[in-house]
């Protein structure tokens, strides 16, 4: 185990820019770091009582950790299996460095996230919609340009409440 590995290798995140971001152009696109912060930051003050409020803000900040290794990449780059039995390698990889309790947690809190079947799951992954779609917001602000994702992304999401908040941001776009 080693602690100090660990976090050397996750905070690699803050310099990994979004690979969605960089393929559209944008100068100074978010990293990692600041897309898994921010939705954990959505995720501690939008949970209801539906969705356990801890688990989902450590699933928001385990659910990209794999990328530290790997990159940020997209389906698009490698496919939806192969990117996923990557990012698996990866956690694999880097939780092997921590206590086997928090090898545990945060490995189970990655494989929820990915299967997406608990409320917590579901929740996490609408939240990193939602993230996105506030994202694409401020890029089109800042760039007077569309982005088609933000179609793509109200779509998928599936609570109620947060697909208001979508709503509401879409309704914000020029």
């Amino acid at each position: 185990m080693d602690m100090l590995k660990f976090f050397m290798i996750i905070r690699k995140l803050k310099d990994e820019k979004r690979r969605g971001w960089v393929l559209r152009g944008i100068e100074t696109p978010e990293s990692v770091a600041d897309h898994s912060y921010m939705t954990a930051v959505m995720c501690m003050l939008l949970a209801d009582d539906r969705v356990d409020r801890d688990k989902v803000i450590k699933m928001a900040l385990a659910h990209d950790m794999g990328e530290s290794i790997i990159g940020d990449l997209t389906p698009d780059d490698i496919g939806r299996e192969s990117k996923h039995v990557k990012e698996k390698n990866a956690m694999i990889e880097i939780t092997s460095l921590l206590p086997d309790a928090q090898r545990k947690e945060i490995m189970n809190l990655w494989t929820a996230y990915n299967e997406g079947k608990t409320n917590e799951a579901i929740f996490v992954k609408d939240i990193d919609l939602l993230e996105l779609a506030m994202q694409v917001l401020e890029y089109e602000k800042s760039n007077s340009k569309k982005y088609d994702i933000i179609e793509k992304v109200g779509d998928r999401i599936t609570t109620k409440a947060l697909r208001l908040l979508f709503n509401e941001i879409k309704g914000m776009r020029k």
